[in-house]
């Protein structure tokens, strides 16, 4: 929650004491490089999102969130190779469009996230945090974002 209510330090603290705890906890390692992605520290993000993808047996939210620790990094080139390959994968990645639109939004491309969302976001769990996580700051203003926001939020029939 430190997280979202971007009180980075907080979360990193946090996170780490849950891994002296578990060292191998794959949900506080990605607290912790989703913390330092926004803080710019994007080795230490790239080194702890790498262990939560590894820990975790390849899962995708850890996989699209070290695409775009790389694309914020600069590391385009990486990003972009596991941009294809989640892509490719699209059909058995459920629940990952949310995941995705978040590197396009960090490779520059927010048309495609705006697509990606309005695609998946209903029915994808990552979904439920569109509201309050960071990656989507740049996407507030959109009405398209909005409109995706009100979908997420209304009640299934």
């Amino acid at each position: 929650m430190y997280y979202y209510a971007r009180d980075y330090e907080q979360a990193v603290q946090q996170a780490n004491v849950a891994l002296q705890l578990n060292p191998n906890s794959m949900a506080a390692h990605a607290v912790v490089g989703w913390a330092y992605t926004e803080q710019k520290k994007y080795s230490d993000a790239i080194q702890e999102l790498q262990i939560a993808a590894r820990v975790s047996g390849g899962a995708t939210v850890y996989q699209c969130a070290l695409a775009r620790a790389y694309a914020l990094s600069g590391n385009s080139r990486e990003a972009e190779r596991m941009l294809r390959q989640l892509e490719t994968m699209q059909g058995q990645l459920q629940g990952a469009g949310t995941g995705i639109a978040a590197i396009h939004v960090a490779l520059g491309n927010p048309e495609r996230a705006l697509k990606w969302l309005e695609e998946t976001a209903p029915g994808d769990l990552q979904a439920n945090w569109l509201r309050v996580d960071p990656a989507f700051d740049s996407l507030r203003s959109n009405p398209r974002f909005a409109a995706v926001l009100r979908r997420v939020g209304a009640k299934q029939q």
